[in-house]
């Protein structure tokens, strides 16, 4: 359909757009005619003092009458606007409107010929006016659809241009010049204001198609992000095997090396092993995290052990690299309230991006009190409260790095990003770290800062709410202010016990096998419940049982694992899990059961069998007592 009341010069418009013009110019016609039946009444009112006004009271009348036909119509416009499609609104209802047009113009070009003859140039005058300022306004103030407006302007003020030598026989020749150039203005102001309408309406819908185009692409982000959280999550179980896999065969080969000229070459294996063991679990809890997959259960725990675990993790790294991991602990328990899987992860993070940008010096954790700031204080000092009331604690990792530029500053917490300085020091891992560290802080409704210096190192805090004493808790005994705990890559730690590993991943449970063995256990495997029994049938005892949560044919690891235990009450168990966080872990945990979480890492897994199992040190190849 061609939109023939936007003209052939006119800009394209869609049918929405055309509609949106005809209803505008429905409105302001009706609302100019609805006042006409008063305005009229004042010019009968003025012809009848020295004249006979018959003509003009029916003139009234009608106006009066197409007055009160609006309503009426306004209802029927409204009503196909909301119940037909643009364009056929816009062909249904631009014919009427045109006709209305041509009748206003009309109504006002008839009070003209009804009053020819009398010679009365006072009222012509007036009329006249009035009629020049009806037709000004409707050119000037919202002139939505140009050949509307034309055939009111026909209708109207060109009927009165010709007749003014009729209308005014004395004076015409100097009144028709100003009616003609009326004409040439009015045409003019109708051009430039429809033209102006015009624009805005194309403005309006130009708008209305960025923000769906917007609120499209947001969409599609959205679930493109779920789709990516969803398949990480789904599939975090299988990304974790083969990371499981390689990291323990790695850590079983180098303690199988006894050749000095790959020595090297393995180190290096291990730390790459380790940082992809890092960036595996930064991705999967980054987006654990964001898909709300992660749970947030938050309860009274002590970050004393939170931290001394996190230095036992990450010993082995730091010495390998000739840095100092400390930690500095108060005299006092620290308790806290949050989730304790998502603190350790954030310390975890922290600790870990400290190793990777220090080349040289020492790295601390830190858990200070953290009372009242004053104004001006420093983040790592506090000052008493009025009250007495301790308002939280301090959990601080501090490094002697490379530290983060100023500019860096607003940035460094977002994911994927990494300093430029950051990429000359360690090229490795993919700016996950801190953004993880910042989403489980947001979790716990914990507060993550840090200060830095460029090329003397940062100090990264979280200020945690404080909590009172769990009522079971025992008497605190006060840990030394700082450990160093030991054990560095010139000693070889040997186990002595049993273990059963229940998994049914052939490469992990070979993995499991030479690592174990090579810390001088006694090792059984199994691929699932029925063969973890026939073990124990045939008079193997276990002291030790880590058990896989997924096992095939849907086997449930845990109810498995609670079996095992009961069949053995003398040993100790842990649950191995691909999986950030589910119901069933959430209930192992409950009930008291270890989780850990794929891929474990060596040096965590050693600390934990040396608390359960009798371990000795072996040194230049001499097996000493624990004593020695």
């Amino acid at each position: 359909m061609t939109p023939r009341s936007l003209g052939p010069a006119s800009p394209p418009l869609s049918a929405a757009g055309r509609a949106q013009l005809l209803e505008l110019t429905w409105s302001v016609h009706r609302f100019r005619m609805s006042l006409m039946p008063a305005v009229s009444a004042v010019l009968t009112w003025l012809f009848s003092q020295s004249h006979d006004a018959t003509l003009l009271v029916a003139w009234t009348s009608g106006w009066t009458a197409l007055a009160l036909s609006f309503p009426v119509l306004q209802r029927r416009l409204l009503r196909d606007r909301r119940a037909l499609d643009p364009a056929d609104f816009v062909a249904r209802w631009e014919p009427r409107i045109e006709w209305m047009a041509v009748l206003h113009g009309a109504g006002l070009s008839v009070a003209v010929v009804l009053t020819l003859g009398q010679d009365d140039f006072p009222f012509m005058v007036i009329l006249y006016a009035l009629i020049a300022v009806v037709s000004a306004g409707n050119a000037t103030h919202q002139n939505p659809a140009m050949s509307i407006y034309l055939r009111f302007f026909l209708s109207g003020w060109c009927v009165c241009t010709v007749l003014t030598p009729w209308a005014f026989p004395q004076h015409w020749p100097f009144i028709l010049p100003l009616c003609l150039l009326c004409i040439l203005a009015l045409v003019r102001d109708a051009s430039v204001a429809h033209r102006f309408v015009v624009e805005r309406v194309q403005l309006e819908e130009h708008s209305r198609q960025l923000v769906a185009e917007v609120s499209v692409a947001r969409d599609e982000a959205r679930q493109a992000l779920e789709d990516k959280n969803r398949f990480l999550s789904t599939a975090s179980h299988d990304l974790r095997q083969p990371v499981q896999a390689m990291a323990l065969l790695t850590e079983a080969i180098v303690l199988r090396n006894r050749d000095p000229a790959v020595t090297a070459p393995l180190d290096d294996l291990r730390s790459s092993m380790s940082m992809l063991q890092q960036m595996v679990n930064s991705l999967l809890s980054l987006s654990a995290i964001e898909s709300g997959l992660l749970s947030n259960t938050p309860r009274t725990i002590d970050l004393a052990p939170v931290v001394l675990d996190t230095v036992a993790m990450f010993r082995g790294q730091a010495d390998r690299r000739g840095l100092d991991l400390r930690a500095r602990l108060p005299g006092s328990p620290a308790y806290v309230h949050a989730d304790p899987t998502v603190l350790r992860q954030a310390v975890m993070n922290l600790v870990h991006n400290a190793l990777r940008y220090t080349e040289q010096g020492r790295i601390l954790i830190a858990v200070r009190p953290r009372q009242c700031r004053g104004p001006g204080t420093d983040a790592g000092h506090t000052e008493p409260r009025a009250d007495g009331a301790q308002a939280g604690w301090l959990l601080q990792v501090w490094d002697t790095g490379v530290g983060i530029a100023q500019r860096d500053r607003d940035r460094i917490l977002s994911p994927w990003y990494r300093a430029e300085h950051a990429w000359q020091v360690n090229s490795e891992g993919l700016g996950l770290g801190l953004a993880v560290v910042a989403r489980c802080s947001e979790r716990m409704g914990a507060r993550l800062d840090f200060r830095s210096t460029l090329g003397r190192g940062s100090c990264f805090w979280l200020h945690l709410p404080a909590a009172p004493a769990p009522q079971d808790a025992g008497p605190a005994s006060a840990p030394p202010a700082e450990h160093a705990l030991t054990g560095g890559p010139r000693h070889r730690i040997t186990l002595t016990g049993s273990c059963l590993i229940i998994d049914d991943d052939p490469a992990v449970l070979s993995g499991w096998m030479l690592l174990l063995k090579a810390w001088g256990l006694e090792v059984r495997s199994a691929t699932c419940g029925e063969e973890a029994i026939a073990l124990l049938d045939t008079g193997f005892k276990p002291q030790v049982v880590l058990c896989d949560q997924r096992l095939r044919a849907g086997e449930s690891g845990i109810e498995l694992l609670a079996d095992l235990l009961n069949r053995c009450p003398q040993a100790s168990g842990a649950m191995i899990s691909g999986e950030h966080d589910s119901p069933e872990l959430r209930e192992a945990e409950q009930q008291g059961y270890l989780v850990l979480r794929k891929p474990v890492d060596p040096t965590q897994l050693l600390v934990l069998l040396s608390s359960w199992l009798v371990a000795g040190r072996v040194t230049a190849g001499t097996v000493t007592s624990p004593d020695a």
